[in-house]
């Protein structure tokens, strides 16, 4: 038989057997893959608007009520914050005063805060020197801060008053001491003095070589010129510098501090 007969017939009966078979394949129907579904862009009068920060004046929250509110505090400058941060640990401290716990009723920052709030000229100094870094609702807090501080003060700090000690008497060495005070105190009012020795107290150095003798005095009494209602605790030391050879010169009085106190109860 020919070679090409032999081809023809075999490709004929490849054809006719296969051929068929590839259709059925193609023709079975294929699944739908479902798309997948996308939202559907909102249009822009859909959207709604991030709330503003700023308000118009008829919405505006009255400053004291959100003078507390720490959105206030927002942007404010780092030293203004420390200062909120101490006048609130004032309050705690002053607050927590009592004669038997504590021997003075303020120090360092928490008495800052306390002239303060006592002292209208003290309140007056502060806000002039950093109310151009306060805005209104912050200034607001201060204010009423303060005011709470002051409230606190009326409570505890007439409980801060002269004991039993600075008992001895001594009407040379106390004349001396209130013409020490008389300079920067004109015409102070005296309720108490006294002195907390009667004898000499010996000073040295890290040497022990001596440097002076002193007995502690204190005038418990009030300025006639403080803007404050309080009595103050003036301490007013008697001294004698050492002269050498064991021997001292003349005596002097020296007005150390003082600190804010309650005053007599009236009579």
């Amino acid at each position: 038989m020919n070679k090409s007969v032999v081809v023809s017939t075999i490709l004929f009966f490849f054809l006719g057997f296969t051929v068929p078979d590839i259709e059925a394949q193609l023709s079975v129907p294929m699944p739908k893959i479902p798309g997948i579904k996308r939202d559907k862009k909102p249009a822009e009068s859909e959207r709604k608007a991030e709330p503003s920060r700023s308000t118009s004046n008829s919405e505006a929250v009255p400053a004291s009520q959100n003078s507390n509110n720490d959105d206030v505090w927002d942007g404010v400058d780092f030293r203004v914050k420390s200062l909120r941060d101490e006048l609130r640990t004032a309050q705690q401290e002053i607050a927590a005063f009592t004669p038997e716990t504590k021997t003075t009723i303020a120090t360092n920052t928490d008495l800052e805060w306390l002239w303060r709030a006592i002292s209208p000229s003290e309140r007056t100094a502060f806000f002039d020197k950093w109310n151009s870094l306060m805005s209104k609702p912050v200034r607001n807090w201060f204010e009423q801060e303060i005011k709470k501080l002051s409230e606190i003060a009326a409570n505890r700090i007439p409980l801060f008053q002269a004991g039993k000690n600075y008992a001895f008497r001594s009407p040379v060495e106390e004349k001396m001491m209130r013409a020490a005070l008389a300079t920067d105190v004109p015409g102070v009012i005296v309720h108490k003095i006294g002195l907390n020795h009667s004898e000499w107290q010996y000073g040295k150095n890290n040497l022990g070589i001596p440097i002076d003798r002193y007995k502690w005095g204190m005038i418990w009494g009030r300025n006639p010129k403080a803007d404050d209602p309080y009595c103050r605790f003036f301490y007013v030391n008697i001294i004698q510098d050492y002269a050498g050879g064991g021997t001292y010169g003349r005596s002097y009085a020296k007005w150390v501090k003082s600190e804010i106190a309650g005053c007599p109860a009236a009579k």
